[in-house]
């Protein structure tokens, strides 16, 4: 079954419920196709684009969106919540979410502080970027495109299984 988030070290805040990466793949990576517990469809692939889909091609991904209800992240409905297969097992999701241009910044740098505050490996930041890799073997990525220029901001999380990125 799916790996429960590591506790965080005492003293350190952790993320606020409901802003938790680790909370949003809803089935544990390896996973087949046919074993998922919920009714996905295909999501076409666009070579030359620098979200999921265009990484997908590089990487030689199947990608799908679940049916049914959107869930939430960051207090806002999930606008693209996308699995992506490589070998036929679960190995990425990518999960896009709008925030409004007011708090959008605000907003991220407080997921971040929290992201970061249970130690994961390799973190990276700037005000537009979260990253680190837990140690159970998957790896986060955020980005925010403030360059976006409407009332709301996109951001976009990418949750990776690195243990897979050695296997055959």
């Amino acid at each position: 079954g799916p790996v429960a988030p590591a506790a965080a070290p005492p003293g350190a805040a952790g993320p606020a419920p409901g802003s938790d990466w680790r909370t949003l793949p809803a089935a544990p990576f390896g996973i087949r196709l046919q074993q998922l517990p919920f009714p996905v469809h295909e999501v076409l692939l666009f070579e030359g684009s620098d979200d999921a889909q265009g990484r997908a091609a590089a990487q030689e991904l199947e990608c799908y969106a679940p049916d049914g209800p959107r869930r939430r992240f960051l207090g806002r409905e999930i606008d693209s919540y996308v699995l992506c297969f490589r070998t036929g097992r679960l190995h990425l999701y990518e999960v896009g979410v709008s925030l409004p241009a007011d708090e959008a910044a605000a907003s991220f740098a407080r997921a971040c502080d929290g992201w970061l505050a249970v130690g994961p490996a390799g973190a990276s930041r700037t005000a537009d970027h979260c990253s680190g890799a837990a140690p159970d073997g998957r790896a986060f990525a955020a980005a925010l495109d403030a360059a976006a220029g409407s009332d709301t901001v996109p951001l976009r999380i990418v949750i990776q299984d690195t243990t897979s990125d050695n296997a055959p």
